[in-house]
């Protein structure tokens, strides 16, 4: 009879990509020597790079797929790069600050490096800090240019392979496009090559700060993240059946789709961990199922935790962007093929043998097991596969399907009264309903403008000609997970993250709203259209004093956030090589003034608050809708186009009038 570990060797020996390695990297080779020829044309890219490093999965040799996805850092050295001082970033774990102080003190009395000081200049901040999005915005320039010098193809052994070049988060990125069955891109990331002296953490050698920016950060932010792949790669390396192990993790993410959000990076920080904990043992001698069992735990109790440190620094938790429903969706997966393989440990019966399979093969890889596997086993899968996609649609429509009665904070006993919440939505009209199909892009229908903007017939008037959004929609939190899952990520943005859009959203409604009751015009250039801008300054300007003050907003008052709609929009004017896009997110934001307060008083809210005067006047809801161009080859920041702030209780006055 069969065991665990004999069924485990046998997938593990599927888990390769030499067929595919030589027709990929060969390719590879090319367009990498391609593009770094013509950068190192451009001053000054080509007097401070200095190289390059494939890392990721393929560089660590833990790819369980095809290897269509290579990582590829490049290295950026200033002159007198040793004069780098790195400081530490409290506020954000595992991140430096690169200070150029004595770089510029010595380049600038050097004839020799008067290009590199004159581009440091415009790069670094009052503080010599080096700035992420200057230096990124001159790679950013460097690449497209390199990109329409090659017309976006590249000739490889008589070939033509098309490219398409995004910036996403660090990476420089470059897809390229064969045949039907051939393609794969390449990030290039960027990364500030530093020695160990200039490390905050002792013995970790040659590293790199890595300009990952955060999401809506400021455009002067300096915060690097730093890496340390070659430490990384000493520690997993020579360690017996660990990465065997670590490529059957990965086999498993890949095999189920509620898994998906589990990064190979996740995956490889639980074995440093692990390696930490049993260094200097001869632990990964032992057999393959053991070990991998031993893994499952340890991850399951990281999703149990909601946590999984940063192995570098322990205070950032690499879950923090996902919400509890995606890592209880995970945490429930794991479990149950946990306890599958420990059964299967014990006893590999036949029913439980095309088990073990199934936690590592997708549905088409089953064929390589034919005559172990029925094909009942293939519907089964499937269907276990849609129940496990739907129910991850539901884990991920962020509060989209809602009951009458609206438990907002749990945890501070806040809740919006079932009366309002019917008042509300009859008003809104958002209740679920068809959407009509154009062809170009779908937009909310404004109401009638406010027919006296004075304020007459509110205590605050509508700022924008855009209608009031309360409660969620049911359809567009499904069609939402559908355009950010389905397209975004895939094809705009594989970096975007709905949450820590959301965070970032809230961040950028308190600065705007400050900034409109101060009537400070001028400082929301870049944060909001200019179309929004002219539609809101005779407004706010009519404004009384005691009206502008209720445009304030602070982060700590809200207490529900959702997106409402995302939107996707194209331009399909004739004539255009690159189709132009959009994406557009509408976020509402709840409010109760003083709400920081009561919660620091310990003060109990009561449940139907909505009905008591001494409630309703601090009630506000904000709809701010954010607009970004995609286009490929164009680099964009996330901007406001629509800015509302209004009452409640002058919706249900309104209601009452009529």
């Amino acid at each position: 009879m069969r065991n665990l570990e004999e069924v485990l060797n046998d997938i593990n020996k599927y888990i390769n990509i030499d067929k595919d390695r030589e027709k990929y990297a060969s390719n590879f080779v090319i367009l990498r020597d391609t593009i770094f020829n013509k950068l190192r044309k451009r001053e000054p890219f080509g007097s401070i790079f200095k190289g390059f490093q494939l890392g990721g999965s393929y560089g660590d040799n833990l790819k369980v797929t095809k290897p269509n996805e290579y990582d590829l850092v490049f290295h950026i050295r200033f002159p007198d790069n040793n004069l780098i001082s790195v400081r530490k970033d409290y506020d954000l774990p595992g991140n430096v600050h690169i200070d150029l102080t004595k770089v510029m003190e010595k380049l600038r009395k050097e004839k020799q490096n008067e290009v590199i000081y004159t581009h440091l200049l415009r790069w670094v901040n009052e503080k010599n800090y080096l700035i992420i999005n200057k230096l990124q915005s001159h790679f950013f320039s460097c690449f497209t240019k390199v990109m329409q010098e090659l017309n976006y193809r590249i000739n490889v052994n008589n070939e033509v392979f098309t490219l398409r070049y995004t910036r996403a988060g660090p990476a420089h990125t470059v897809e390229v496009t064969g045949d039907i069955d051939f393609n794969y891109s390449v990030d290039f990331v960027p990364g500030i090559l530093l020695e160990e002296k200039q490390s905050i953490l002792p013995g970790v050698g040659q590293w790199e700060a890595i300009p990952k920016p955060l999401f809506l950060a400021p455009k002067d932010y300096t915060s690097f993240r730093a890496s340390y792949y070659r430490e990384e790669h000493k520690l997993i390396g020579n360690k017996h059946n660990l990465k065997n192990a670590l490529r059957m993790l990965k086999k498993f993410r890949d095999a189920h789709q509620n898994m998906l959000k589990m990064k190979s990076y996740f995956i490889k920080t639980l074995f440093l961990w692990k390696v930490k904990e049993k260094n200097y043992t001869n632990y990964w001698r032992n057999s393959l199922s053991l070990i991998i069992i031993d893994m499952f735990k340890d991850m399951e109790k990281s999703f149990n935790q909601r946590n999984l440190p940063f192995f570098w620094d322990s205070r950032l938790n690499l879950y923090e962007a996902y919400s509890s429903n995606v890592l209880t969706e995970m945490f429930k997966c794991v479990q149950s093929a946990r306890e599958t393989l420990e059964k299967a440990n014990v006893e590999l019966t036949i029913p439980l043998e095309p088990r073990v399979y199934r936690i590592f093969c997708k549905c088409r890889e089953l064929k390589n097991w034919s005559g172990r596997l029925q094909l009942t086993s293939f519907f089964r899968l499937l269907s276990t596969n849609f129940k496990l996609s739907a129910r991850q649609l539901l884990a991920e429509s962020n509060g989209g399907f809602i009951h009458e009665k609206i438990l907002t904070n749990t945890s501070n006993s806040l809740i919006i009264d079932n009366y309002l919440y019917n008042t509300h939505l009859q008003y809104a009209d958002i209740s679920p309903k068809p959407v009509r199909e154009e062809a170009k892009e779908e937009r909310i229908q404004p109401p009638p403008p406010n027919p006296d903007p004075s304020g007459n017939e509110r205590t605050l008037p509508r700022l924008m000609n855009f209608p009031e959004i309360m409660w969620p929609s049911m359809f567009n939190s499904m069609r939402n997970w559908v355009l950010v899952y389905g397209i975004i990520r895939p094809y705009f943005d594989k970096e975007f993250y709905l949450k820590e859009f959301i965070r970032g959203a809230k961040k950028a409604m308190q600065v705007v709203s400050v900034k409109l009751m101060n009537s400070d015009f001028s400082g929301l250039n870049n944060l909001v259209t200019d179309e929004a801008l002219a539609e809101l300054k005779p407004v706010i300007q009519k404004l009384s004093v005691s009206q502008r003050r209720q445009l304030e907003v602070q982060e700590s008052d809200v207490y529900l956030t959702f997106p409402y709609q995302v939107g996707i929009m194209f331009d399909e004017s004739s004539g255009r090589k690159i189709q132009k896009r959009w994406v557009e997110i509408t976020m509402v934001f709840h409010i109760l003034r003083g709400l920081h307060e009561i919660r620091e008083s310990g003060e109990e809210i009561p449940w139907n608050m909505g009905t008591m005067p001494e409630y309703q006047d601090k009630v506000f809801v904000c709809n701010y809708r954010f607009i970004k161009e995609f286009t490929s080859g164009q680099e964009s920041d996330w901007t406001i186009n629509v800015v509302n702030h209004f009452k409640p209780l002058d919706l249900i006055n309104e209601m009452k009038r009529a």
